[in-house]
């Protein structure tokens, strides 16, 4: 064990001296420049260190604080048994003229089984203001972290702040969906479309995490479970202790029709949580005749107003235990 994380520090320590070396990267403080105008000087292209950190067969990966934010394009992460740290402090932020086509995100999981991204006091940033412009086309999808078909992936500490898209984006090739998925005591800020998109998950938890600011695009939401086609479903999905504040829209959305015909059933729990300030607490409508289940929210402060249209076969309930 000992070995291991020697060779891990090795790693870091290396690939962080070689890169700060070839790279002349300024002596500013993290956070400097993070979304203004940035001379051409004050930017260097992180990417290629980055992307070699997360492509390391190491078990366990230490993302250092650098003194300046580390501009990237977009990463990729397709790995198993894999834990990635990034050190308080650390910013990774959007390359200023990168992210020109519209789905491209911060950082891709891909099929990743058994990860954790973990970042206490960490920020992952993008440049929404610029997305709105030429030569960026225009889109709702540069999502922060798209998860894609994982299982077992953990989201942790960190800050995920104006995004082009959503803050947390949860996909799925064909059939295959993510599950086993953990969000817990993240800050999803200022983000473009929603604070998380849950397009379909088996076991997702959401716990502890701040949604605020969400602004740009409909639906504009703190969380939105939405499914793309009926191929997914939302089984065992729970959202626990967690602010959903001054979003622009609704604080919750869950608008199940495309499961029409499908027989998925919607299975979501909400406890403990507290949704103000937003245009609606909760909005709840699209919903087949067909689609049964469960939407219960649990001990939560709702501020007026809430909107659940026509219930059909799926149960929901609002209690105070």
């Amino acid at each position: 064990m000992a070995a291991s994380l020697n060779a891990g520090l090795t790693l870091i320590v290396a690939a962080t001296v070689t890169y700060l070396l070839s790279s002349c990267v300024s002596p500013r403080g993290p956070g400097m420049a993070r979304f203004g105008p940035l001379e051409a000087h004050e930017v260097t292209d992180s990417t290629d260190f980055l992307q070699s950190l997360l492509d390391s067969a190491e078990g366990e990966i230490t993302i250092p604080k650098g003194n300046a934010p580390w501009f990237t394009r977009p990463l990729f992460l397709r790995a198993e048994g894999k834990r990635i740290i990034f050190e308080e402090g650390c910013e990774i932020a959007a390359l200023p003229g990168a992210f020109t086509g519209r789905g491209e995100c911060l950082i891709t999981l891909d099929s990743c089984r058994n990860v954790t991204l973990s970042g206490y006091g960490a920020l992952l940033s993008m440049r929404r203001g610029d997305y709105a412009r030429a030569p960026y086309e225009k889109g709702e999808w540069r999502h922060g972290i798209s998860l894609e078909s994982c299982a077992g992936v953990t989201l942790e500490g960190l800050t995920i702040a104006e995004t082009g898209g959503d803050g947390v984006y949860l996909a799925h090739h064909g059939d295959s969906v993510n599950s086993d998925i953990i969000l817990k005591n993240l800050k999803l800020t200022d983000n473009y479309r929603q604070g998380v998109s849950v397009i379909a998950a088996d076991r997702f938890l959401m716990e502890g995490c701040v949604v605020s600011g969400t602004k740009g695009t409909l639906p504009s939401a703190g969380v939105d479970f939405e499914p793309n086609t009926g191929t997914g479903g939302f089984r065992q999905c729970v959202i626990r202790d967690c602010l959903l504040e001054r979003n622009a829209g609704p604080g919750i959305i869950v608008y199940p029709v495309k499961l029409a015909g499908s027989g998925k059933e919607v299975e979501i729990l909400v406890e403990n949580t507290i949704s103000r300030k937003n245009a609606l607490s909760v909005s709840i409508y699209g919903i087949p005749g067909d689609v049964k289940g469960y939407i219960e929210f649990r001990n939560c402060e709702l501020s007026f107003p809430k909107w659940i249209g026509r219930k059909g076969n799926l149960r929901i309930t609002v209690r105070k235990d």
